[in-house]
C-alpha cells in the first residue's frame, strides 16, 4: 500500500493549526512537576526532550487531521466467461472439428460458455464475423484454420481486442482430410523477348505423392510426381496471348475442383522508341533486337509517338531538347507519362556540357566532380523498440507434415539485436554527418538531437546501448513522424534511416505508414529500412522505401549505407572498378546480378529526390532514377574504353540495360489506339472489362460505359473454369479462392498473440479456463484514508514522554 501526504491535504485542516498551537505551547511550557531542585543542566536537557516529544505528538495530530490516503488495489475476478466462434466456411471441411462438443462439456463445468457459428460457404469473412462478438473485456475463444478472402483483416480485429481489454484466442486444429491444389503467379502481362518468372505452388495436406503437369501453350514443360511444393520457371513469349496451365492429382484429394489453375500472359508488340547516337555500338544491337527503333541524331516533332528516347553519349546540345519537358509529362498521352534513358560515356554529362543545361534540368543528376560530397547529411536513425525482451515462445513443427507439435519457451533478445544493429549503423556513418536518434513503439521518444557524429558518437552509443523499453505494438507511422520531427527544421539533405522488422498485422497501419512516408518524402526527406529480426515483413518496408524515396536493406546489408553516408573513397578515371547494387529491390536490380568490371564514369551526384540504384565499389554512381512529372528518366554513368559499355553488353550483364529501357517504357500499351485488358479472375466473381477504341465496342451480352476518352469498361460475370475470351482477348476464370488457401494459416498465431491470447490444443481444457480467469480479473485502485498509524505512532510517543516523567519523578522525590 503506498501512502502519499504531499498533496492531500485538505483545506479544513488548516483551521486546526491556531488551537492545536496554542495547546502545544501550554503544554510545552506548562511545569507539571516542581524542579526547583534540579540542576540547571538537567533541567535543560528535560526540557529538550520534552520539546521534541510534543513537537513530535504536534505534528503528527496535524497530519491525522489532513487526512492522508494511499492507493490500495483491489483485485475481484471480473467476469470469466468464454465466446467460442466457430468458423463452418468450406475450407473448414479439411479440418477436424469432432472435439467441439466434449470441448464445450468440459469447459461448461468451470466457466459459462456460448457457442456461435460464423461464416458459411465460400465467403470467408472471419474477421468482421467477430467483430459482431467483440466488447469490452471479453474472451474469444476460435475454432477456424484463419483464413480470409474477404473483408477486414484479421490483424486489425487483433488491435482493437487489445485497446478493449479483451482477447482472442485459438484452438490448433488438425487436417482430417487429405487435399491437394494448386495456383500459379507470375506477370500477366509482358513484352516480347523478356524473360518472365512465375511460380507454380502445390498445396499438399497430408504429404503425398502428387502428380505435377505443367503447360505451357500446349507444350508439357513438367510432368512428375513429387512432394515439392513449388515450381519455378523462367519463360520469353512471342507477341499475343499465352496460356499456362497447372494440374495436379494425388490418390486422396478431398476437393478435385482446385486441382487445376489457367493463367493467360499477354505479350505486347515490341514498343516503339527513339535512340539518339552517332555512329554504332553495341548497345545498339541489344535494343534493336527488342524493341521498334528509331535512329536519329535529333528530336523530331513526332517525339510523343515514341515510349522512350535513348539518348547514347550526345552532348548537351542536341536539337529539339526543349521538346522533352511536354514529352515526359506526356500531357495529350493522359496519365502516365513517357520515358528518358541517357547513357554517359566520353561525349556526355561532365565532358559533355551538361552542367546548368537544359538537358540536366530534366535528369536525376547534377554534373560535376565538385558536386561529389558525402558525410554532411542529417540523418535521425529511428528504432522500432517494440519487440519484446523477455521470453517468447517459438512454434515446433512435425518436419514431415508441417503440423505443429509444441511451443517451446526461448529467450528473447530483439531489444539487443535492435541496439546492435543501430550501433553498427551508426560505425559505418561519416563523422561530419549530423546525426540524431530516436525510438518507437505505441509512442515515439527522442533519444540524441541532432548534433556531428564526430561530437556525440560515443555518447550516442553509450544512450542506445542502455534503453529498456518494454514491449508494444508497432505503430510505424508514429515513429517516422517522430523522426521527422528531429530533421523538419535542418536544411540540407535529410535522412531518416528505419530499424525495423516490419510486422504488424494492422492494414491500417500499413497505410497511414505508406501515406506518412509520402508526405515526408514530399517535404524533401529520403527514408532508408534496415530489417531486422527473425520475420522481416520485407514486401511492406519495400513499401515504405519506395514511398519514402529511399531503399530498404536486410540486416546483413546494412553496410552498404556506408556508400551512401559514409567517408567517401578517392577514385581514379581508367582504374578498373566493379559494380555495387545498391538497391537490390527496384523493378531494375531485383533479382539481377552483375559481374561486369568498367574503366569510366562521369563525375554527378543524384538529386535529392531520385532513386541511386547502382554504383561503382568506391560509391560513384552508376545507375540513378527519379520521375520527371509523370515520366520515367534514368542514367546510366559508367562505361569502358572505345566509347562502349564493356562488359555491360554481354549477356548476363546486358539485361541492366534492358530492364532500364522496359523501366522507362512503362505501359507497352497506353500509345496504341485499340486494345481491350480483361485480367484473370475467378468464377462467380465480377470482371472489369477495360477497352481502349475511337468506336463504341461492341460485344455480345455486354454493355459499356464510356470512362475516359476512347476508352469504355464493363462488368462481365461467369460460372465456368478454364480460358474465355472476349472482342478477341483471351482470359482466364479459375475456382473459387476459398479453395485456394486450406490447412491452418500460419498467421493467425501471430494475430492470436497481438491480441494477448494464446493457441491451446483442444484437450488443454484446464490451460484454457486458467487463463480466462487470469485475463479476466480485474484491479481497481481505491483511495482509503491512513490515520492509525500517525494516531499510534503519537500515544506511543505521548505514554514515552510519561515514562520518562515518572522515572524523573522517582529520582526527585529520592
Amino acid at each position: 500500500m503506498d501512502i502519499n501526504i504531499s498533496n492531500v491535504l485538505e483545506p479544513q485542516a488548516l483551521l486546526w493549526l491556531v488551537p492545536i498551537l496554542i495547546i502545544f505551547l501550554f503544554l510545552l511550557f506548562k511545569r507539571f512537576v516542581r524542579d526547583d531542585l534540579v540542576d540547571k543542566k538537567q533541567q535543560k536537557k528535560f526540557k529538550r526532550v520534552i520539546f521534541v516529544t510534543r513537537l513530535l505528538i504536534f505534528l503528527l495530530l496535524v497530519a491525522v487531521l489532513a487526512k492522508p490516503f494511499g492507493e490500495v488495489k483491489v483485485s475481484s475476478p471480473g467476469n470469466p466467461k468464454i465466446i467460442i466462434l466457430i468458423d463452418n466456411t468450406t475450407s473448414m471441411e479439411v479440418m477436424n472439428t469432432a472435439f467441439i462438443p466434449e470441448l464445450k462439456k468440459e469447459l461448461d463445468k468451470q466457466v459459462p460458455v456460448s457457442l456461435e457459428n460464423i461464416g458459411s460457404g465460400l465467403k470467408s469473412d472471419l474477421a468482421d464475423r467477430i467483430l459482431d462478438y467483440l466488447e469490452k473485456d471479453t474472451n474469444l475463444l476460435l475454432i477456424t484454420d484463419g483464413n480470409v478472402n474477404e473483408g477486414t483483416e484479421l490483424g486489425d480485429i487483433a488491435l482493437l481486442a487489445a485497446n478493449l481489454n479483451s482477447t482472442i484466442s485459438a484452438i490448433q486444429i488438425e487436417e482430417k482430410e487429405k487435399e491437394t491444389g494448386v495456383y500459379i503467379s507470375g506477370p500477366e502481362s509482358t513484352v516480347a523477348g523478356v524473360e518472365n518468372t512465375y511460380v507454380v505452388r502445390i498445396l499438399n495436406l497430408g504429404a503425398q505423392e502428387v502428380r505435377v503437369k505443367i503447360t505451357v501453350d500446349d507444350e508439357v514443360i513438367i510432368n512428375e510426381v513429387s512432394k515439392k511444393d513449388r515450381y519455378v520457371f523462367q519463360k520469353e513469349f512471342d507477341e499475343g496471348d499465352h496460356r499456362i496451365i497447372a494440374e495436379v492429382s494425388a490418390a486422396q484429394d478431398y476437393f478435385e475442383n482446385n486441382n487445376v489453375f489457367y493463367k493467360t500472359v499477354s505479350v505486347v508488340k515490341k514498343p516503339k522508341i527513339l535512340l539518339l547516337m552517332e555512329g554504332s555500338a553495341p548497345f545498339e544491337q541489344i535494343v534493336n533486337e527488342l524493341y521498334d527503333v528509331t535512329k536519329q541524331r535529333s528530336i523530331p516533332d513526332n517525339v510523343n509517338d515514341y515510349y522512350a528516347v535513348i539518348i547514347y553519349d550526345l552532348p548537351a546540345n542536341i536539337r529539339g531538347v526543349d521538346k522533352l519537358a511536354d514529352y515526359l509529362v506526356d500531357k495529350e498521352g493522359g496519365f502516365y507519362g513517357n520515358g528518358l534513358f541517357v547513357v554517359g560515356g566520353f561525349d556526355s554529362f561532365d565532358r559533355g556540357d551538361y552542367k546548368n543545361s537544359l538537358l540536366e534540368s530534366y535528369l536525376p543528376v547534377y554534373v560535376g566532380k565538385a558536386a561529389r560530397r558525402r558525410g554532411s547529411s542529417n540523418i535521425v536513425l529511428a528504432i522500432d523498440f517494440s519487440g519484446s525482451s523477455g521470453d517468447r515462445y517459438e512454434v515446433i513443427r512435425d518436419p514431415n507434415t508441417g503440423k505443429i507439435t509444441a511451443l517451446q519457451k526461448v529467450g528473447s533478445n530483439i531489444q539487443d539485436i535492435e541496439k546492435a544493429l543501430a550501433v553498427s549503423v551508426i560505425n559505418s556513418l561519416g563523422p561530419d554527418n549530423s546525426v540524431g536518434a530516436t525510438i518507437f513503439s505505441t509512442q515515439s521518444a527522442v533519444v540524441q538531437e541532432l548534433q556531428p557524429l564526430f561530437l556525440i558518437k560515443n555518447e550516442l552509443i553509450n544512450k542506445i546501448s542502455r534503453i529498456q523499453q518494454p514491449p508494444g505494438q508497432s505503430f510505424f507511422h508514429i515513429g517516422l513522424s517522430g523522426a521527422y520531427s528531429l530533421l523538419k527544421d535542418h536544411v540540407g539533405s535529410n535522412n531518416i534511416i528505419f530499424i525495423t522488422d516490419g510486422n504488424t498485422g494492422s492494414d491500417s497501419i500499413r497505410q497511414q505508414t505508406l501515406d506518412t512516408a509520402r508526405t515526408i518524402n514530399a517535404r524533401g526527406v529520403k527514408i532508408y529500412l534496415v530489417g531486422t529480426g527473425r520475420n522481416v515483413d520485407e514486401n511492406f518496408l519495400k513499401d515504405v522505401a519506395y514511398n519514402g524515396g529511399g531503399i530498404y536493406f536486410p540486416a546483413d546489408q546494412e553496410n552498404r549505407l556506408k556508400i551512401l553516408f559514409g567517408e567517401p573513397e578517392e577514385s581514379k578515371f581508367g582504374e578498373l572498378f566493379d559494380l555495387f547494387i545498391l538497391n537490390p529491390y527496384h523493378f531494375i536490380t531485383q533479382n539481377l546480378e552483375l559481374d561486369a568490371s568498367l574503366y569510366g564514369f562521369n563525375q554527378v551526384i543524384p538529386k535529392s529526390s531520385a532513386q541511386l540504384l547502382v554504383t561503382t565499389q568506391h560509391g560513384e554512381p552508376a545507375v540513378t532514377v527519379w520521375n520527371y512529372g509523370l515520366g520515367r528518366v534514368a542514367t546510366l554513368n559508367v562505361f569502358s574504353g572505345n566509347n562502349n559499355l564493356g562488359d555491360l553488353v554481354n549477356k548476363k550483364n546486358s539485361i541492366l540495360l534492358t530492364r532500364i529501357t522496359n523501366w522507362c517504357i512503362g505501359d507497352p500499351q497506353r500509345k496504341e489506339p485499340y486494345y481491350v485488358v480483361i485480367p484473370d479472375s475467378r468464377v462467380n466473381y465480377p470482371i472489369e472489362v477495360i477497352v481502349k477504341s475511337d468506336k463504341y465496342p461492341s460485344a455480345e451480352g455486354l454493355s459499356f460505359t464510356r470512362s475516359g476518352e476512347n476508352q469504355y469498361m464493363t462488368e462481365l460475370l461467369l460460372d465456368k473454369t478454364g480460358f474465355h475470351q472476349v472482342l478477341g482477348k483471351d482470359f482466364a476464370m479459375n475456382y473459387e479462392q476459398e479453395y485456394q488457401f486450406l490447412g491452418m494459416n500460419p498467421r493467425l498465431e501471430e494475430v492470436v498473440s497481438m491480441s494477448g491470447g494464446k493457441v491451446f490444443k483442444p484437450t488443454e481444457t484446464n490451460d484454457i479456463v486458467d487463463f480466462v480467469k487470469t485475463v479476466s480479473k480485474r484491479t481497481k485502485v481505491e483511495k482509503t484514508t491512513i490515520i492509525w498509524p500517525f494516531l499510534l505512532l503519537a500515544v506511543v510517543i505521548f505514554l514515552l514522554e510519561i515514562g520518562i516523567r515518572k522515572i524523573r519523578e522517582v529520582k526527585l522525590n529520592r
